[in-house]
């Protein structure tokens, strides 16, 4: 921390403290060149460089460019310049020198700071200085289409609306439940970013990008974790975690994709990036949603009508229970599910315009979390039941009430044989998470005929569409099996 003032100095260097870093301090240029001259040396260099650009004597632009261009050391810090003269003017002077990393503008915050780091120390990332623009899909499509990335995942309507909302933007995406099976994922498969939820069961975020770190997979893969809780605490953790950004929750698609062009460069780019869906931009087919907040909700959507109706009956699939599960976990004393049920309640009624709601799961997460009375959380469980089933009750009035499924018909005995290569294709792309299965299981749907096979397939989908590969793998191996194919079999 290059400063010639004390008091600026002890606040940027106290911050950084606050986040484990080694930290050092210079009062001058000269200081500063001297001690990255002397680290250098003893084969400990300095990473990081936050450098004051007016000081007596010689400036920070002055240092930083004997740093870059004239000193003889092995490895060169980057350089973050800090000044209170406002980042228009500081851009004009630093246009033409390819030494400085990043700005930060005085007073410079906790929260500012730890985002200018992570930007800057992204595992060897260089950040695209985009600002996406609302509305500004096709320039966000041009710089995304073809990238794959890996979403750990394990609330369903998140990974819906992720999914949808990626695709938009011509993005592949695997998905997985738990820390675990991301782990396992990018150590198989190959990712040009990962979006990391930190509350997973199993193994949660923070140690999923640990243990990602450690390799095999690339060192500079983004990680971009994805939090209800974007506090200064949180954001420490990702950075100590080895993550390179956050996104928070409920999912914003501006916000979403601003961070993904800064971070994302798909490695099989697509040259003519694929069309858009056509999304719907207005809620006038939207029915009447009183206690929902329907305008929020469909932003969250990207403004498509269609997947927003989607999301709100899933709530209801998932969510009508939840109040009653947590009333069965309170009897129990089990409070860390008492908390996750609330986690997950809160995130979801925020996402669909449930405002109330979400409100009320939040107190009751916090109180599962603090040790707040039996009693009290009893109460709050109370209200929150009453918020949701006011919400159930407008749903169900307002949403197209689901019929069950057809029994297949049999229309004729399945060309096995024909099916084997598609069946051993499946296989693989579930063994590598690889979304790519889903058009395996259309080509499937072409040949198989008999009513059982049929109800098979069936099953196939549902899992698909919960995007538990797992199980969907275990249905197709026990299909092949009672037909005798043989999965590891090479396609004749």
């Amino acid at each position: 921390v290059v400063d010639d003032n004390d008091d600026a100095r002890a606040i940027i260097t106290s911050y950084l403290e606050s986040f484990t870093f080694k930290v050092s301090e210079a009062a001058n240029g000269e200081n500063a060149i001297e001690m990255i001259l002397t680290e250098d040396r003893k084969e400990d260099p300095f990473e990081l460089v936050f450098m004051d650009l007016k000081m007596p004597g010689m400036d920070g632009f002055e240092a930083v460019t004997r740093i870059g261009e004239e000193m003889s050391i092995k490895k060169r810090p980057k350089i973050v310049m800090v000044t209170s003269y406002g980042y228009d003017e500081t851009l004009l002077r630093a246009r033409d020198n390819r030494f400085l990393s990043d700005f930060l503008v005085k007073p410079v915050s906790q929260s500012r700071l730890f985002e200018t780091i992570m930007g800057v120390l992204g595992h060897g990332r260089n950040k695209q200085h985009y600002k996406a623009e609302k509305g500004d899909t096709e320039q966000i499509r041009a710089i995304l289409s073809g990238a794959h990335l890996l979403l750990a995942e394990d609330n369903e309507i998140n990974q819906q609306i992720a999914k949808e909302l990626l695709e938009q933007v011509g993005v592949r995406l695997t998905i997985v439940n738990h820390g675990k099976e991301a782990v396992d994922a990018a150590r198989e498969g190959k990712f040009d970013g990962v979006l990391m939820d930190l509350q997973m069961p199993v193994m949660d975020g923070c140690e999923a990008a640990r243990e990602i770190r450690k390799g095999p997979s690339p060192q500079d893969l983004p990680i971009i974790a994805m939090t209800a809780n974007a506090m200064a605490g949180d954001r420490e953790k990702c950075l100590a975690a080895g993550m390179n950004d956050h996104i928070a929750k409920p999912i914003n698609p501006h916000n979403l994709y601003a961070v993904l062009v800064q971070w994302i460069r798909p490695a099989m780019p697509t040259a003519k990036p694929v069309a858009s869906k056509v999304v719907s931009q207005t809620s006038d087919t939207l029915p009447s949603l009183p206690g929902l907040d329907a305008q929020a909700g469909l932003r969250n959507m990207g403004g498509d009508t269609k997947l927003y109706l989607s999301v709100l009956a899933k709530f209801v699939q998932n969510q009508k229970d939840s109040c009653r599960m947590m009333v069965d976990q309170l009897e129990v004393g089990d409070w860390s599910t008492l908390e996750r049920t609330a986690h997950t309640l809160k995130g979801v009624a925020a996402t669909i315009g449930a405002t109330d709601l979400s409100d009320a799961a939040r107190t009751i997460e916090q109180g599962a979390g603090s040790g707040m009375g039996r009693e009290r959380i009893r109460t709050l469980i109370e209200q929150a039941s009453g918020a949701l089933d006011a919400i159930l009750l407008v749903l169900d009035k307002a949403l197209p009430k689901q019929t069950g499924p057809a029994m297949p018909e049999d229309d004729g005995i399945t060309d096995m044989a024909a099916l084997a290569p598609l069946l051993r294709r499946a296989a693989e792309f579930l063994h590598t998470f690889d979304p790519d299965v889903e058009t395996v299981i259309e080509e499937m749907e072409t040949l198989v005929k008999s009513g059982i096979d049929r109800e098979r397939l069936g099953t196939l989908k549902k899992f698909l569409e919960a995007y538990d590969y797992e199980a969907c793998l275990g249905v197709l191996c026990q299909w092949a099996a009672d037909a005798g194919i043989n999965l590891e079999k090479a396609d004749e």
